[in-house]
């Protein structure tokens, strides 16, 4: 049937295609075998020799620049052992949160960081938690407001997207909302009279009211582990993330080992613990 060389070779591509169909595996008209594979995201950093760290530079604890211009705050804190683990110099990317999952899904950043859920979870990849934090609702003093039911029909500042948002909104439909791009830009709506409430990370709100006694902040309504944020499907940098933040968060055999002090520096806080019990 497959007599001669050209054949022979049109056999073995038949068996090739019989048992990729046999495993469930779909190489496209065109495409070779190899093709089929997709480089990791750390196979490209170590080849680039950088790593593109996107980040929230909105605010403390996660990020925010001093007046010098630097860019400080946990996050960076943990992109530069990051990198420094990996060997390769690193580059914080300005990414508002809006931006976070696109930036990653379009190749424009091998990182961020956000609150893990399912919704997020069908579109990008997570990490275990690097950081537990809760959303919560901070306002002004002389506002009158002493409980979560008394913010209905208040005027509410939130992050686009942000967790803040998701919550608020599902809590209170009817309200009206203003969103920002930066938490900071809230909390100043907030303490200019432009809002009633703001909604956002428990940690960022109490760092501002640590800032402005005027403020004050109500218990968070929710435990909401963080994570670091990469390409769907991307096993092999998830897997090195991990290793990373078990070593940066506990043995520090092959970083500083110092995470939890890194939370307490900037959450000013003992930090919540990374793995829930059921």
């Amino acid at each position: 049937m497959f007599s001669g060389p050209k054949g022979a070779v049109r056999a073995v591509l038949i068996v090739l295609a019989t048992n990729l169909a046999t495993l469930g595996l779909v190489v496209p008209q065109g495409a070779t075998v190899a093709g089929a594979q997709t480089e990791s995201t750390l196979e490209q950093v170590i080849s680039r020799g950088e790593l593109r760290c996107g980040v929230p530079i909105g605010g403390l604890p996660v990020a925010a620049k001093d007046p010098n211009g630097n860019i400080i705050g946990m996050v960076p804190d943990m992109c530069a052992e990051m990198a420094k683990a990996l060997g390769v110099r690193l580059n914080i990317v300005d990414t508002p949160t809006p931006d976070r999952i696109p930036f990653v899904q379009s190749g424009k950043i091998d990182l961020s960081i956000g609150t893990i859920t399912l919704e997020r979870a069908k579109a990008v990849g997570f990490s275990t938690p690097w950081a537990v934090d809760g959303t919560a609702a901070a306002f002004l003093k002389s506002s009158g407001i002493t409980s979560y039911d008394q913010i209905h029909g208040k005027r509410v500042a939130v992050v686009t997207g942000a967790t803040g948002d998701l919550v608020a909104t599902s809590r209170y439909p009817d309200n009206d909302f203003s969103r920002v791009d930066l938490a900071s830009t809230a909390i100043q709506a907030v303490l200019s009279g432009q809002a009633d409430a703001v909604f956002d990370d428990f940690s960022t709100l109490s760092l501002a009211a640590a800032d402005n006694p005027n403020l004050t902040v109500l218990p968070p309504l929710t435990r909401e582990p963080s994570g670091v944020i990469v390409r769907l499907g991307d096993q092999e940098w998830i897997n090195w993330i991990n290793y990373f933040l078990d070593d940066y968060y506990s043995s520090g055999v092959s970083t500083c080992g110092c995470g939890k002090d890194k939370l307490r520096q900037w959450f000013k806080a003992e930090p919540l613990p990374l793995k829930a019990a059921y």
